[in-house]
């Protein structure tokens, strides 16, 4: 089970079974879930219009870098090949975020019980701050949202502890959020590959022509 995959359904029953008996009625948990949720939706939704506009340069200098093969203007194509390849790098960037927010958002839509809080929010907590991370530096103006999205699970993960008599620790786990943050690149890619033409194949066909 790839590793992605595995954090998408990892439990820790032990410490999921102490809380089973837990109340906590001052704590209206399924609107806080879906505040939060709606708060990483936002970064989502600003995620996809990067990628629509993301698709079309790479579309443009796509053809851009076709013509030039076409007309044989070497110097030029070797240009736009470089922009292209950056623009296909910054695609796989950006989708891969998009793809580990969604599943951060299927996660909290999982939780359906008190319980249910500290086995699923504290795996997500180091995975959630590595994309903060990484979408300060692609998107800067997602960010705000994010570190809202953060803060409402930290408090989240803090009032169930306390409720339960345990400590939460946020000591993140850099491994595991590397990790996945790798799958979500593999898949990325594989989803680019599948949705965009190769120049090598552009360059097979002017080379016969």
């Amino acid at each position: 089970m790839s590793e992605l995959r595995k954090w998408e359904k990892s439990k820790d029953e032990s410490f999921t079974n102490s809380l089973r008996e837990a109340v906590l009625p001052q704590l209206p948990l399924r609107p806080r879930l879906e505040k939060t949720r709606k708060a990483i939706d936002i970064p989502i939704i600003k995620l996809e219009k990067r990628l629509s506009k993301l698709r079309t340069q790479e579309s443009e200098l796509f053809n851009k870098v076709a013509n030039d093969l076409k007309h044989h203007e070497g110097d030029l194509a070797i240009a736009d090949t470089y922009e292209l390849d950056e623009v296909r790098k910054t695609i796989v960037k950006v989708m891969s975020l998009k793809i580990i927010l969604e599943k951060v958002n299927v996660k909290l839509s999982n939780i359906t019980q008190f319980s249910d809080i500290v086995s699923s929010l504290v795996p997500i907590m180091p995975v959630v701050k590595s994309v903060k991370k990484r979408l300060a530096e692609t998107i800067p103006e997602t960010g705000s949202e994010l570190t809202e999205a953060t803060t409402m699970l930290g408090n989240l993960l803090t009032e169930a502890g306390s409720l339960s008599g345990n400590t939460i620790r946020f000591e993140p786990n850099s491994d595991e959020a590397e990790k996945i943050m790798d799958e979500a690149k593999s898949i990325a890619e594989s989803k680019m590959n599948l949705s965009f033409p190769l120049l090598s194949q552009v360059e097979q066909e002017e080379e016969k022509s």
